[in-house]
């Protein structure tokens, strides 16, 4: 067996702990780092929201309601123009003459041709 060395699981075991306060350390500096950054978005859209921006967001956010209908309005337009080209395609390939008859008409058609020949 091998030989267990103490002095070699105790280091290992002081890097480990190590280790781990660091992670931690960086937890909190982390959980710190995005209160601050949420402080500072609530600052700011406070300071948006005074009686002088308000009007100008509220125009913003219509303009910018109104262009993404009107790309809304497109982009449904063309899926539905698609969904009729391909309904038309799936009837049209409905009526049309499938491999397999297409296959006996051309094994059958020597033997008709003999058979007219015949008579």
């Amino acid at each position: 067996m091998a030989e267990i060395n103490n002095a070699e699981i105790t280091q290992n075991f002081e890097k480990s702990t190590e280790l781990i306060n660091s992670m931690r350390a960086q937890g909190v500096l982390s959980a710190s780092g995005t209160d601050k950054i949420l402080s500072a978005i609530n600052t700011k859209l406070d300071s948006i929201m005074n009686d002088e921006n308000q009007e100008l967001v509220k125009t913003f956010l219509a303009e910018l309601k109104r262009n993404l209908d009107e790309k809304y309005g497109f982009i449904a337009a063309r899926f539905t123009e698609m969904e009729t080209i391909y309904n038309n395609l799936s009837k049209e390939k409905e009526g049309a003459v499938k491999s397999e008859e297409i296959k006996e008409f051309l094994i059958s058609l020597p033997q008709t041709l003999t058979y007219f020949q015949k008579k």
